[in-house]
Order: structure tokens, then sequence, then C-alpha cells
């Protein structure tokens, strides 16, 4: 992902993509601007300790984008032709099939990881919404 983050952001100098431990970032203490994960949540063994890592990189006032699969997200039939026609014919088919696989109900969202993040640093300083074809948590470093 990293190579493919490097080609996409050709030109772009001030983009820096590093492959890393999520729960062990290789940066300083307040040092991002922006955090951005796609897709993997769902993989990291130790998610607290990746939220508080998050909070430890970002510079103070700055954000964390984080997002996941929610299989909810599909279950409007007009919302997957959407889909369909934006995205391609796989992601309308598929989607809902893969989001549930690699992502978290929206219950889980609402309990699981909702009660998690108010055992981080960001505890009350983030929102969930359901974005197009993810579930995207925003975590906001205070000032």
């Amino acid at each position: 992902m990293v190579k493919i983050a490097r080609r996409h952001a050709k030109g772009v100098d001030s983009a820096r993509f590093v492959f890393g431990n999520a729960a062990k970032l290789p940066f300083k203490d307040n040092s991002m601007d922006l955090v951005v994960s796609t897709g993997a949540s769902h993989h990291w063994k130790t998610p607290r300790m990746v939220f508080d890592e998050c909070y430890r990189v970002l510079k103070a006032g700055r954000e964390a984008w984080i997002y996941d699969g929610c299989p909810e997200v599909f279950n409007n039939r007009a919302d997957r032709r959407k889909m369909s026609k934006k995205y391609g014919f796989l992601v309308g088919r598929l989607g809902h099939r893969v989001s549930t696989l690699h992502g978290f109900s929206l219950e889980e969202y609402q309990t699981v990881i909702k009660d998690m993040l108010e055992q981080t640093a960001f505890k009350g300083s983030y929102q969930m919404a359901l974005t197009d074809i993810w579930m995207k948590i925003t975590l906001k470093k205070r000032q």
C-alpha cells in the first residue's frame, strides 16, 4: 500500500509514506498534521493502542481519519446503484459482502468501538459518520 500511495502522490513534496506498526508509530510526538487509515482498523490487534498512538503523534488541534467497512452502508438498493455508477459494478455488487468481512457492523461501531474510544486520549473528541462506502471515524486532538 505504501508503494501505491507513493505512486499516486508523485509530485506532492509534503506527502510522506512510511511502513510501520500502527501500535508503535515511527514518528515523534506532536509531529503529524493528519493521520489517515483506510480499511485497516478491523485488522488491528490492539486498537486502543493504535488510537492512543494517533493521539501521541498528532499536533494539537489536528485530526486522524479512520475509514473502515460497514455493511449497513449497502442496505439501501438505490444507494447500491449510485455506488455502482460511481465506483463500478464490483463495489455496488460486492461492497456489502466485503464490508461484512472487512469492517464492523453499525452496532459494533456504536457500542464496542465507541466504548473503546472513550478509554483513549480521544475521549469525547471524536465523531462517527457513514460516508459513501465507509464508516469514517474522525478523531480530533484537543488544543
